[in-house]
């Protein structure tokens, strides 16, 4: 898989962003296990936290033809991704963190942020697995590098628990408000 990106950095993060069809999703990317994390039940604990709204999402890719999803962050390790940096200059602007983002097909890839989004992108294909339409939709994704030592699992886990604990879930109120589908939101 090759893929045109971006690199850059926050923190001491360098991540790559770019994008990955639904199909590419389903191929490549794997639930969170004891690769993240060596405690059996904290593992288990990280499954169990995947709920119902997969199917919900799953529902939202198969008949919304407006759907939309923000970035998923995965993490990478093992096999050999290569990046190659190109020098870009346009007028006075020059860029060298576009490039050609390179996986031999032997790393391994998981979610650290998107996991519900991931899993309802896999039963959708799974639903109706001939559907070009959905294989072939893109979604942004955002690449980092995970180290499958205890600090690279310890930095990968934190970042995971960064991630979730300052997401805020809309309220009730701003999605009747905001609701364009539901004919009682709509009338509310």
């Amino acid at each position: 898989m090759k893929k045109l990106a971006f690199q850059s950095n926050i923190g001491d993060w360098i991540y790559y962003v770019t994008t990955m069809s639904f199909q590419e999703i389903n191929d490549n990317v794997k639930k969170v296990d004891q690769e993240l994390h060596k405690s059996k039940t904290l593992s288990q604990m990280i499954q169990r936290a995947i709920t119902p709204n997969v199917q919900q999402i799953s529902h939202y890719i198969q008949k919304q033809k407006e759907m939309f999803f923000n970035a998923i962050v995965l993490a990478v390790y093992e096999g050999d991704p290569q990046w190659k940096g190109v020098n870009f200059s346009h007028e006075n602007m020059r860029e060298t963190n576009l490039g050609i983002l390179e996986f031999t097909g032997t790393e391994k890839i998981f979610p650290v942020d998107g996991q519900h989004r991931v899993e309802g992108i896999k039963q959708a294909l799974l639903i109706d697995p001939k559907n070009e339409e959905i294989k072939n939709n893109e979604v942004s994704v955002i690449f980092i590098g995970h180290n499958n030592s205890d600090e690279g699992m310890k930095r990968t886990r934190r970042l995971f628990s960064t991630l979730n604990r300052y997401a805020k879930p809309v309220s009730l109120s701003e999605i009747i408000a905001l609701d364009e589908d539901d004919i009682v939101a709509i009338g509310t």
